[in-house]
Order: structure tokens, then C-alpha cells, then sequence
């Protein structure tokens, strides 16, 4: 006799009645196939969330950017190496050199907490003396006005552009005076924001309002990424050499450091979703040794369906439906409480968590996996019981 489609509903149906029937001892066996898949949507949906909350910061740093920020130096280790202190004109100059045509430099004047005046309204502000470059490389725009040109650097223009937060909150706009450090700017543009670029003015580094010795960073963009390792090797070479193997500044690559990031984070979900797997690996064993039993108890019955004309095949696919069932069951549910915890953290956390297809495909494909490992052997022990030795069984 042909198992058919018929012979498949009825299967499904008999596995269903043998499930509410032993309910409790289904669950129980089927809790670490449960508790590891729900771990493993966890996993992923978490591993995903952290992900892309390191590409958005590092994108807000800029991917193809190189940074060459300033350090701190003491006055006896000045003297003590007969240079000035940090980052000079020169190392900008060298360093263009080294981008030419491939991208984009600009030196930066930088403090956070100088005085700004408009009309009788005082207020602080981020202040950054830069050429004409800033805005691009930091992935900003104009949104009204204009950007600095090179006339403005070269002519000692006192301009300014600043940033929509800071026009919005004091109405100020195209053409009005800004005192600045006690100097007279005119607003020549308005600048979008970005989450770490924000409450700021940006003035041509020629009129920068306070004297530094040094400049605070040096920034560069690229056009082709594949260009930053080569690039950043020879501008720490080159700065080795011009600060005589002094390192007074920091090289900062955030592709790198994304690099870094994920490997870590790979590392870390790799070794939870190993624990996962093993609770997933001890709750199929669980749900094996249960149809096991099963079988043993059951062996009349299976003898004397071999007798009157039921196949070993026939006899096969029944206990493997069984078995699948169960482990499919503990699946979706494992996948159910994976999701429902996902909203749990969001809820108590504010950390929105989105839907992960990743997370929804691994999860299925570990619970068909262990269906399919764990509900072989039983079925084929099943198969294998001879029909005499089972009848004659008491």
C-alpha cells in the first residue's frame, strides 16, 4: 500500500491526539528545543540591533574619513624633543600632499565653550576654525546661504556659518552680526546638524578668534575606501618621521574601528549561540529518548500493525511525523517567546528592536534541523521491531 496525502493528514491528526493526550510530558521534553530557539532569536535580533547601531555611529563619524586629533603635551616633554606642541600647518600641508586628488583635507580650530553674542542674547557654542572642505567631509549641507570659498581663508574674511539648531533657537539669519570672542562676524550660511555635530559655528581658521599653538585635528576624506589603509600607513609614517616617533596625536580610522567592533561582536554571538545550539542538542536528545519510550510501550501495537499488511515504510514515516510534530511545535514556540521577550527589553529599555528575517530564518532552520536529526532514529527504530517478537511480547 502507497503512503499517500491521506495517509499524511491522518499521521498529523494522530500526533496531535498522542501531543494533548501526554501534554505536560511533551512540554517538559520538548523545553530545551523551546529555550534554545528562543535563544537564538534573542541572539540574533540583539547581535543585528548592536550591528547597525555601530554602522550609524561610525557613518556619523564618516566611513571614509582619516582623523588626526590633537594630544595634550607637557611643557618639558615640549622642550625636551625641541618642537612645537601637536599637530602643526606643516603636518596639514604634508598630508594634503599625501590625499592629493583622491579626497579632501581640512584643519581644524576647535573649542567647545567660547562665548557667542547676538543682539543682547549671549550663548555658547562649539567653534571650529576650517577651510571650505568641513562641510563635506563631516556629510553636512547648506541649507541656506553659502559654504566658505577659498577667497574667504586667503582675504581674512570675518564670516561665519552656523548650525540650523542655533538659528532656530536665536532667530538668526543670512546677514546678521555675530560677536564672537568679542570679533565681529557676518552669518554667510546656515549648516544641518547631525547627532555628534551639533550647536556649532564654523569660521575660515585665518580669523579664528582665539591664538593656539597647534591645531586641534587635522580630518580627511576619501573618495574610494579602498584607499584608507594604504593612505593612513603613510600618513603615520610621515608624521613618525616630522614628530621624530613622538606620538602626540591619535590616528583615528572608524572603519577600522567598525572592523574591530564586529569581530568582537561576532566572537560574543558566536559563543551564545553555541549554548544555544546545546540546549537545542539536549532538548532533541530529550524529545528522542521520549519517543523511545514511546516506541517500547507501544511495541504490540507496532507488531500488529506490521502483521495485517502495514509496511516498514508506512511504519517509519508515522513515528518520524510524530517526532517532527513535537519538534516543529517546540519551535514555533521557542520563536513565539524569542519575539514576545524582544518586546519585553524594548518596552523596559526604549531600545527599538527590529523585525530580524535573519533571526526568523535561523530559528526555522534549526527547528526543521532538529526535527529532522532527532525524529530519524526513532522512526527507524520503529521500523526495524519485528512483528513475531512484538506479538509475542506480554
Amino acid at each position: 500500500m502507497k503512503y499517500s496525502l491521506q495517509h499524511f493528514f491522518l499521521d498529523i491528526e494522530n500526533s496531535k491526539t498522542i501531543f494533548l493526550n501526554n501534554w505536560i510530558r511533551s512540554l517538559l521534553s520538548a523545553f530545551g528545543i523551546i529555550i534554545g530557539v528562543a535563544s537564538i532569536v534573542l541572539i540574533i535580533s540583539v547581535s543585528e540591533y548592536a550591528k547597525n547601531q555601530s554602522i550609524d555611529n561610525f557613518k556619523d563619524i564618516g566611513l571614509n574619513t582619516i582623523r588626526v586629533v590633537n594630544q595634550e603635551v607637557s611643557l618639558n616633554s615640549k622642550q625636551n624633543f625641541n618642537q612645537e606642541e601637536g599637530l602643526s600647518f606643516e603636518d596639514f600641508n604634508f598630508i594634503s600632499k599625501i590625499i592629493d586628488l583622491n579626497g579632501v583635507v581640512a584643519p581644524i580650530y576647535k573649542n567647545n565653550n567660547l562665548t557667542s553674542q547676538f543682539k543682547n542674547q549671549i550663548f555658547s557654542t562649539t567653534t571650529i576654525g576650517t577651510n571650505p572642505f568641513f562641510i563635506d567631509i563631516e556629510d553636512l549641507r547648506i541649507i541656506s546661504g553659502r559654504g566658505f570659498i577659498k577667497e574667504d581663508i586667503q582675504n581674512y574674511h570675518t564670516f561665519c556659518i552656523i548650525s540650523s539648531d542655533i538659528s532656530k533657537k536665536y532667530n538668526i539669519k543670512i546677514d546678521d552680526p555675530i560677536t564672537i570672542q568679542n570679533q565681529l562676524f557676518t552669518v554667510i550660511g546656515i549648516s544641518s546638524t547631525k547627532d555628534k555635530l551639533f550647536n556649532f559655528i564654523s569660521l575660515p581658521y585665518s580669523v579664528y578668534p582665539i591664538y593656539k599653538n597647534s591645531l586641534d585635528e587635522i580630518i580627511c576624506s576619501l573618495k574610494n575606501q579602498n584607499l584608507i589603509y594604504e593612505k593612513s600607513n603613510t600618513i603615520k609614517n610621515k608624521l613618525k618621521t616630522l614628530h621624530k616617533n613622538r606620538e602626540n596625536y591619535d590616528i583615528i580610522i572608524p572603519i577600522l574601528m567598525l572592523e574591530k567592533e564586529n569581530k568582537t561582536q561576532k566572537l560574543f554571538s558566536i559563543v551564545v549561540l553555541s549554548i544555544a545550539i546545546i540546549s537545542l542538542i539536549t532538548g532533541g536528545i530529550s524529545i528522542m529518548n521520549i519517543m523511545l519510550s514511546n516506541i517500547s510501550e507501544q511495541t504490540r501495537e507496532i507488531g500488529l500493525r506490521l502483521a495485517i499488511g502495514a509496511t516498514k515504510k508506512r511504519i517509519l514515516i508515522q513515528y518520524f511525523i510524530h517526532t517532527y510534530f513535537l519538534t516543529f511545535f517546540s519551535g514555533l514556540v521557542g520563536i513565539f517567546i524569542g519575539y514576545i521577550s524582544i518586546l519585553v527589553i524594548s518596552v523596559f529599555t526604549s531600545i527599538e528592536f527590529g523585525f530580524s528575517s535573519n533571526a526568523l530564518l535561523s530559528a526555522m532552520f534549526m527547528t526543521i534541523l532538529s526535527g529532522v536529526i532527532f525524529g530519524i532514529y526513532p522512526a527507524r527504530r520503529a521500523s526495524q521491531i519485528e512483528p513475531i517478537i512484538a506479538l509475542k511480547e506480554i
